[in-house]
């Protein structure tokens, strides 16, 4: 099932594309501060633990980089620039809900009901899997906004191709034509029947 994409939540195509994609390079870079800090300081954290803030700091560095890409071909109407943050959008999204849905069985599974730390991380996974669905749809726009752009482009060079075709054919028109020898042509020639 295909659906189609003509805005970002109701905001045109065009607008919608600047604006979200300031907002989740800015979350991308905020993100990485954040995780950054227990990385750093907390060593008394457990392996796992450690293992899945520095999977989630790489991945919001990986998703700040693709960022600045991705406005580089918005602001100067470049879709091939937005390809690498779309592609890396789509598997950061797609990771986000499978480590959601994960969590979230994992709290269901907990054998301790009374403690705190299920829901805890229940509510961790469903940030994780809400996050990722609203980054899969932004990507999905995106790449609307990026095929716009491209059809735009098309359509650019098919009517700059006319342009040059017919200026070629009107420069060939004026080599062939003759001048005008004046002198003998404006003669009157005498009828023939006269």
């Amino acid at each position: 099932m295909c659906f189609k994409t003509n805005s970002f939540f109701f905001i045109k195509l065009s607008k919608g594309a600047k604006f979200f994609g300031i907002i989740c390079t800015l979350i991308s870079l905020v993100a990485t501060m954040i995780l950054l800090v227990p990385i750093v300081r907390n060593k008394t954290l457990p392996p796992l633990v450690q293992l899945f803030y520095r999977v989630i700091c790489f991945l919001s560095i990986i998703h700040f980089f693709s960022g600045l890409f991705l406005l580089y071909g918005i602001f100067k109407k470049m879709p091939k620039f937005m390809i690498c943050w779309i592609l890396v959008s789509w598997c950061i999204g797609t990771f986000f809900i499978v480590i959601g849905l994960l969590g979230t069985i994992s709290s269901v599974l907990s054998l301790d009901p009374v403690s705190e730390e299920p829901v805890l991380q229940s509510t961790v996974a469903a940030i994780f899997v809400i996050y990722g669905l609203l980054l899969i749809y932004i990507t999905k726009a995106m790449t609307a906004f990026k095929h716009q752009l491209e059809n735009e482009h098309k359509k650019d060079v098919n009517i700059r191709d006319i342009e040059k075709t017919l200026i070629e054919t009107d420069k060939e028109d004026d080599d062939n034509i003759q001048p005008l020898n004046t002198d003998r042509e404006l003669e009157c020639k005498p009828a023939r029947g006269a």
